[in-house]
């Protein structure tokens, strides 16, 4: 306790800029230590970064179409992985990965300065920070080529901008947040889900300026977003007739979540492969009783038909949805990894590591929202858009990691920091 005492004497006797240093380079060392002792290579941890592979390749060949049946993917990190391929040819992997470990580290200097803009302790903002760069779900996969990294680093940059807005009403810090988040639903399209909230929260939640100013920023914020979605969404609207934001499949998983395919995946026996019930809506071939080979049409016709398939079991199968449902929700309340599709040991350390921060977490976010519901009014809704994605559509504990695990580690920073207080004083 005495040498940790000393550390945190010496980190808070550094200027900002010197902080934001060691935060930076901290999360660079260990991410670069944990690679070098893991025994994966930049793809086995994750099916989809084959799928990041074969697109970035069709980019770089001229064929811009990233169509992968179910959906269209989201355009951003398949033209990363291929601008590091153009550029630095052999050597794109190390590269990649290390731009990574950059924009996660960045993610991390971004995270310590959201928890001192929200709570203006630096107890908080450095366990905050600390529990961020060990915390497994936030990197364990920060060196696998996926959407997933970029993702959460770009988000948890775009709302820490978000909040020096809210908090100082700065429009260059405005700019930087539309811009981010429009990095981060053109990675990861299910984020789209929150801008009406973030649009509500400028619009309504800022009593210091004008109905008229709150509203050219709400413009400001929109149009920054639209404009960046131009490029790919002009792409598809040539190749497939649909402008798009980011990615294109919202029907597709919306009848993935409610089929019965999806039905005895959750609660029939485990298989071998438990992702082979997926060849329903990624075969061009496969047959739909009375529709036909319907993935193989085009993304306008078979997207309202995949809509209609899962109204239809919906309607023939309210018992089995609503068990779905519950199943969602349950997922969503549950934090760690899914019971029976990994190891006992495995889902046993997500318990141990995740556990504690939600639940803390909550308890954080509780104290904030009695104290400033204004100030805190962006992490309720952020709660809140990520249980509507798990309801209405299908529990994906990945989508709920990377969009929530930074800021339940804030709130549960500060809820361990209050207990404490509270105890000493007693």
């Amino acid at each position: 306790m005495k040498m940790i005492r000393k550390v945190y004497s010496w980190l808070n006797a550094q200027s900002t800029f010197q902080q934001s240093l060691i935060v930076f380079f901290s999360f660079i060392c260990v991410r670069y230590i944990f690679r070098l002792v893991h025994p994966a290579d930049n793809f086995e941890l994750f099916a989809d970064s084959y799928r990041y592979d074969i697109l970035s390749d069709r980019i770089l060949s001229g064929n811009y179409d990233l169509d992968f049946i179910a959906f269209i993917i989201a355009p951003l990190y398949p033209y990363t992985m291929a601008a590091f391929k153009f550029i630095f040819g052999d050597f794109w992997m190390s590269f990649l990965e290390g731009y990574q470990f950059f924009i996660i580290a960045l993610s991390g200097v971004a995270l310590f300065k959201l928890t001192r803009l929200l709570f203006k302790t630096k107890s908080v903002s450095w366990l905050a920070t600390f529990i961020y760069l060990v915390y497994p779900f936030t990197f364990y996969y920060n060196f696998t080529f996926t959407q997933e990294t970029c993702f959460q680093a770009y988000f948890v940059i775009a709302m820490y901008f978000f909040v020096l807005y809210k908090e100082q009403l700065n429009i260059k810090a405005l700019t930087l947040s539309s811009l981010f988040f429009s990095l981060s639903f053109l990675t990861k399209s299910h984020i789209l889900l929150y801008a009406p909230f973030l649009a509500f929260i400028l619009l309504f939640a800022n009593g210091k300026l004008s109905f008229n100013k709150r509203l050219s920023h709400v413009i400001l914020f929109t149009s920054i977003c639209l404009l960046l979605t131009i490029p790919h969404g002009l792409v598809n609207k040539k190749i497939h007739g649909i402008y798009t934001f980011s990615s294109l499949g919202l029907t597709t998983f919306f009848h993935n979540g409610h089929s019965q395919y999806y039905y005895d995946y959750l609660f029939g026996e485990p298989t071998e492969n438990p992702n082979e019930y997926l060849n329903y809506i990624f075969n061009p071939d496969f047959e739909f009783d009375g529709y036909g080979k319907i993935n193989s049409l085009p993304h306008k016709e078979k997207g309202p038909i995949h809509f209609q398939l899962a109204l239809e079991w919906i309607k023939e199968n309210p018992s089995k949805n609503l068990k779905i449902q519950w199943h969602n929700v349950l997922s969503f309340l549950r934090p760690g990894l899914s019971y029976g599709r990994y190891s006992f040991g495995m889902w046993l350390m997500g318990i141990v590591c995740s556990l504690p921060i939600y639940l803390l977490g909550y308890y954080g976010i509780y104290l904030g929202f009695k104290e400033n519901r204004f100030k805190h009014l962006w992490i309720v809704f952020l709660i809140f858009t990520i249980f509507c994605f798990y309801f209405f559509f299908m529990a994906q504990n990945r989508f709920r990691s990377i969009s929530l695990d930074a800021f339940f580690i804030v709130y549960a920073s500060y809820a361990i920091v209050e207990l404490k207080n509270r105890l000493v004083s007693r």
